[in-house]
């Protein structure tokens, strides 16, 4: 049963990842700056960053604070993988908004240079994937 939903939630956070990574690859292949927006690329740009890391930060505080509240209840094996499986997607959703914001940005402006926090929180992203060890590792199973 631990493994089908740990599995079932690799599905969800591997096609977060995918919608990612196709939107990026739409915005640098298709759009190649067509719709960039020179006089706003030095403001986006510093927005969408500074969107960006707090977005990370959140992720990993509201994570760690479901998982706190998950080891002090007194709930059977299926309620905390349910309770887990949403503390993964919430911290998924916000690594993947602050994502989705810089390559929007990246679109509008054109700033070569945001492809290189977007790979790396991809990167990120792809690291954070949800696993049976990491479950156990996490509520100490």
């Amino acid at each position: 049963m631990k493994e089908n939903r740990i599995r079932t939630l690799d599905i969800i956070w591997l096609a977060l990842m995918g919608g990612q990574v196709v939107f990026l690859m739409v915005t640098l292949l298709v759009l190649k700056g067509d719709m960039a927006q020179e006089n706003l690329q030095g403001m986006i740009d510093v927005v969408a960053v500074a969107f960006l890391v707090p977005s990370l930060l959140m992720s990993q505080i509201l994570f760690k604070k479901f998982i706190q509240q998950i080891k002090d209840s007194e709930v059977a094996l299926p309620e905390k993988l349910n309770r887990y499986q949403t503390a993964t997607l919430i911290k998924g959703a916000l690594i993947e908004a602050g994502n989705l914001f810089c390559i929007i940005a990246l679109m509008l402006t054109d700033s070569q240079w945001l492809v290189i926090p977007i790979v790396a929180v991809l990167g990120f992203f792809f690291l954070q994937r949800p696993s049976v060890n990491k479950f156990e590792a996490a509520l100490e199973q």
